[in-house]
């Protein structure tokens, strides 16, 4: 009987490991418009509960959340992409065509001459030999951004399937997503305090990481694209777009985009508007993560700001985009499961 019993465990557990690996590789080339579609079900639930309050029927309420999710996140990006796209398309042209030009006119600068004589003196090479560097390293800049443009228009109609595969994903798990939760809380080898630490944890995480980061980042490029733009900052949208991902960035931050702006402001003598940035950049970008953050997050889930960091830049490494949100996530999830066992030892 024993001898039967383990053969039994052992062909089923053979059986979960075979047909679980299966079911992953049938996912796999699925798995970031699904990872995208649960972390905008998760942070658009709330609007889902409210129509239902009102409309009363699952279907029609996950449709006009999905509609609502592609007017407020769609239209901006599909604008700022667009902005940027004509920015990065106006400095490959300037790099393209006028290259020499912009070299020229920098080795011209009395500083920069100071800074090529004691280089040419340092390598022992003249300065056409150093200009000649330039250029060429600015053409490999310029074929190496066309190549990589390029591959981002091939891919293009890939991302349109997966779009609509990740709006497809959130109707039904805004519709279906306590079927899911309660099904999946089943399978949890915990207690049902246990379970409802977990799930807590990564609706905490998700909430964090988009409203404690993402939100962050887009008020503060937003901020920082307006200023840009008042004060006539040649490429503000592509500088305010820098500042979105900048807002990520430990220590430096927004001040890596914003504070280059003003140094450059500085050098060529506008003095005032360096003084306006400066200020503005104090004032309201870099304050924003001080003020509007843990408005948002609260008494949420908290993680060290390093770990938080390098966690997003594995998580970018190993799932891509949707890393930002993976990567934070799945470290929390570990840390709550070790605080669980924990929890069960000292009990």
């Amino acid at each position: 009987m024993e001898r039967t019993s383990r053969f039994y465990y052992l062909v089923l557990f053979f059986l979960i490991f075979a047909l679980g690996y299966a079911t992953y590789l049938i996912i796999r080339p699925f798995i970031s418009p699904i990872a995208w579609a649960i972390v905008f079900s998760i942070v658009f639930y709330p609007v889902y509960a409210f129509l239902l309050r009102y409309l009363r029927w699952g279907p029609l309420c996950a449709f006009f959340t999905v509609t609502i999710i592609v007017l407020i996140i769609v239209g901006p990006i599909a604008y700022l992409s667009y902005q940027v796209g004509r920015e990065i398309d106006d400095i490959l042209y300037a790099f393209g065509t006028e290259k020499i030009e912009l070299v020229d006119n920098a080795l011209k600068n009395p500083r920069v001459q100071k800074g090529i004589q004691r280089m040419t003196q340092i390598l022992s090479i003249s300065e056409e030999t150093l200009k000649e560097s330039v250029i060429n390293a600015i053409s490999d800049i310029v074929k190496a951004l066309i190549k990589k443009l390029r591959v981002t228009v091939e891919h293009i109609p890939s991302f349109f399937v997966d779009f609509f595969l990740m709006l497809l994903s959130i109707y039904f798990f805004l519709r279906d997503g306590p079927y899911f939760i309660e099904k999946l809380s089943r399978y949890l080898p915990f207690s049902s305090e246990q379970k409802s630490i977990l799930f807590k944890q990564i609706r905490d995480i998700i909430v964090t990481t988009i409203y404690g980061g993402v939100v962050v980042a887009i008020l503060q490029s937003l901020a920082g694209g307006l200023i840009f733009f008042i004060l006539h900052v040649p490429k503000a949208a592509l500088l305010g777009f820098a500042t979105f991902f900048a807002s990520f960035v430990p220590i430096v931050g927004t001040f890596g985009v914003w504070g280059p702006v003003v140094a450059y402001f500085f050098y060529k003598g506008l003095v005032l508007k360096g003084i306006i940035l400066f200020v503005y950049g104090l004032g309201i970008i870099s304050m924003i993560d001080n003020v509007v953050r843990p408005i948002i997050v609260k008494e949420k889930v908290k993680m060290p700001l390093i770990l938080v960091f390098f966690s997003i830049l594995g998580g970018i490494s190993l799932f891509g985009l949707i890393g930002i949100i993976m990567g934070p996530l799945i470290v929390a999830l570990f840390v709550s499961v070790v605080e669980i066992f924990r929890f069960t030892e000292e009990k």
